[in-house]
């Protein structure tokens, strides 16, 4: 248990909800949520429900959004201290793990046109998300292509530009583990060299890299727990940090980097946590 037991706090199954990444159900979810007497604090994690959350004050009760991507772009306020500002309202960034996550991705593979995988829904609702990354990609005097996936994923990898030469998966929490692996295995097949916005349980599942470590999602849940019980001691979230001490932890999956004929420098293996490092020495 993260909060501790100085508070009674109960979360009842009827209000642990998923939008199943449907903006319009999303937004109907969280008006009611703000609306419900029942609900003392509202809580959202994901790029879609961070975006609706953050633009739907003035806030009659606290409210914390996991996962903003640009404060600027997505016109969120954020102060000097590194907090909204906001009465009521508190947030935590992702975009600065992306960034990181792309140039460690370039210094493994120097790629010329790169495809990032993303739901549809959240290009839709979030479309700074797209010059964001193409900034990105001219600084490095690359190319770029985001690629919407839906419920149904493989005829759009099937379909992959020619001229793309790497992917970066985005957050793609909605498909099974089941349908995770055939997608991986569908863009190793194509001999795509890959990193994972998720990190570890991506890479542990075929992807040839990530920096996030599979404790990241659980250091996020821990800041929830710490925000919601500083809220409950009468805090205000608007003056809580948006940053969160995500750590990079490189990993690399040889078994896939054989099997794309893509081998890192020793330099690259000699900062990373290998997986299945014993086949280079079969």
């Amino acid at each position: 248990r993260l909060v501790g037991t100085r508070h009674n706090i109960i979360f009842p199954e009827d209000k642990v909800v998923s939008g199943e990444y449907e903006f319009d159900k999303l937004k109907v979810l969280v008006r009611e949520f703000l609306a419900d007497d029942e609900v003392d604090i509202v809580v959202g994690v994901g790029g879609l429900v961070s975006e609706i959350l953050s633009h739907s004050g003035p806030y009659n009760k606290p409210v914390i959004a996991n996962g903003v991507f640009h404060p600027g772009l997505q016109d969120i306020p954020l102060t000097q201290d590194n907090t909204s500002g906001v009465e009521n309202f508190g947030y935590t960034l992702i975009s600065l793990s992306m960034e990181r996550d792309l140039e460690s991705f370039y210094s493994i593979y120097p790629f010329k046109n790169l495809g990032f995988l993303l739901y549809d829904e959240f290009i839709d609702a979030i479309p700074v998300v797209r010059d964001y990354f193409t900034s990105f990609m001219q600084k490095h005097d690359t190319e770029s292509r985001i690629i919407p996936l839906g419920k149904e994923f493989r005829q759009a990898i099937q379909d992959l530009p020619v001229d793309i030469d790497a992917v970066y998966i985005g957050l793609l929490y909605d498909y099974t583990r089941e349908e995770l692996k055939e997608l991986i295995d569908l863009l190793n097949a194509k001999d795509l060299p890959t990193f994972a916005m998720v990190g570890r349980p991506f890479v542990e599942l075929g992807v040839l890299a990530g920096a996030a470590p599979g404790s990241n999602l659980e250091n996020l849940s821990r800041r929830n727990a710490l925000d919601i019980e500083k809220i409950l001691d009468g805090q205000d979230p608007a003056d809580f940090s948006v940053s969160v001490d995500y750590k990079d932890e490189l990993v690399i999956n040889m078994r896939t980097a054989r099997a794309i004929d893509f081998y890192p420098t020793f330099s690259t293996l000699a900062q990373a946590d290998v997986l299945h490092e014993e086949e280079l020495e079969g």
